[in-house]
């Protein structure tokens, strides 16, 4: 897992390298979305007044935490699903047979690459359901900080999406590439509209 401070991820993501890349970057986008949402509940939590969504509020904390960690492990597998796929670009193409080879692996490799942002889109949508409920159980306080983790998660999704799209272009089986589109289509889709309706109703409370 990644271990660097922000600005070691910051100064490996304006590089050369190519991980960490945009998958990374969507990655932390939703990390720090969820968090945020753990932030605005941790502080109503922190209220000495008696509390009768106490219990709801601790699992929703809980599940903050879960959802930053998932996003955190993503950003790992983002870059581990990657580097088979940058292996098979460098591979040999003078013979048909590793002509052959190397487009085998590739396509390997691609539905492989679009695994972890297909799961970023997925927990990002699940951490928004969440950013609903911080609306009203986390500190009045820190609602503006409710929108700019919806605003985080729809950039993580939208990343995401991105991520995968790359990808599945390349994929050859028909079917295969439809059901990845597909299903990259709608998640980005359910969570922007989650996330612009969270927004707004934000921007009405301010």
């Amino acid at each position: 897992m990644y271990k660097d401070s922000c600005e070691e991820f910051i100064q490996k993501l304006n590089s050369a390298a190519p991980v960490p890349g945009g998958g990374g970057a969507s990655a932390l986008f939703g990390a720090a979305g969820a968090a945020l949402g753990g932030m605005v509940l941790n502080i109503a939590a922190g209220k000495k007044k008696a509390d009768e969504c106490k219990a709801e509020r601790e699992a929703c904390i809980r599940e903050a935490e879960a959802l930053e960690k998932k996003f955190l492990q993503l950003m790992n597998q983002d870059a581990e699903g990657f580097l088979p796929l940058s292996k098979a670009y460098g591979m040999p193409k003078n013979t048909e047979e590793e002509k052959k080879e190397r487009d085998r692996v590739m396509q390997a490799a691609l539905l492989s690459a679009c695994e972890a942002p297909l799961a970023m889109e997925e927990t990002a949508v699940q951490a928004l359901g969440l950013m609903e409920r911080c609306l009203t159980l986390g500190a009045k306080m820190a609602v503006s900080d409710v929108g700019v983790g919806a605003a985080a998660l729809k950039a993580a999704a939208d990343g995401a999406y991105l991520n995968v799209l790359i990808n599945a272009k390349m994929v050859k089986d028909e079917k295969k590439q439809e059901a990845l589109m597909a299903k990259a289509t709608g998640l980005k889709e359910e969570a922007d509209q989650k996330a612009d309706i969270l927004y707004g109703q934000v921007i009405d409370k301010l």
